[in-house]
């Protein structure tokens, strides 16, 4: 039987992911969030075949705190609760904690040391309450993917975060997945 202990970080939603952090050093587990073959539903038997044989030496769950998106659909933020639903019973099927975390406090713990990275984004010209014309002009977005890939690079460097052998680009939610968990780490959860 293994005697590695693990944290199981979960990024929700349907480009999300699992990832198992051995709390001995060895490599990550992870598992980018399945889909049913042909379909847009979450494959929930996959997920639960992905986290049984390591449930038992699993310390704690930790997913991040989300909330519904503004400006999307009420179908499609129903789709996103239910598949964070799902998510959530997994900690209690196997008789686990769970921890939720928001996104800006393990950001806050996983991006130390990490310049930030910043991307333009232009914002169209306007009008003030006044009437009169606010210009066009440029603000610098954090771009929280790609600061989140550096961090994890620096955290675990033999880790590829690919979703699958075919995959040439790190998966996002893999990449929070892992963060998540590091956070969990880090501060002893």
């Amino acid at each position: 039987m293994n005697n590695t202990e693990y944290i199981l970080g979960m990024d929700p939603g349907k480009s999300g992911a699992l990832c198992f952090l051995p709390l001995d050093g060895s490599a990550l587990i992870y598992l980018a969030t399945p889909t049913i073959k042909g379909t847009r539903e979450i494959d929930l038997c996959k997920i639960y075949r992905f986290v049984h044989p390591l449930m038992a030496c699993t310390r704690v769950c930790v997913i991040e705190d989300v909330h519904s998106i503004f400006g999307t659909s009420s179908k499609s933020n129903f789709q996103f609760g239910r598949s964070l639903g799902n998510i959530e019973m997994l900690p209690v099927v196997f008789g686990k904690p769970l921890i939720k975390v928001a996104p800006k406090t393990w950001q806050r713990v996983a991006w130390q040391g990490i310049p930030v990275v910043k991307n333009p984004k232009v914002v169209k010209a306007s009008k003030n309450k006044d009437g009169t014309l606010k210009p066009e002009r440029t603000l610098m977005k954090t771009d929280t993917k790609a600061t989140s890939l550096n961090a994890a690079r620096r955290l675990f460097p033999k880790e590829s975060f690919l979703d699958s052998p075919q995959s040439s680009v790190a998966h996002d939610g893999v990449v929070d997945a892992a963060l998540i968990a590091y956070w969990a780490k880090r501060e002893n959860i």
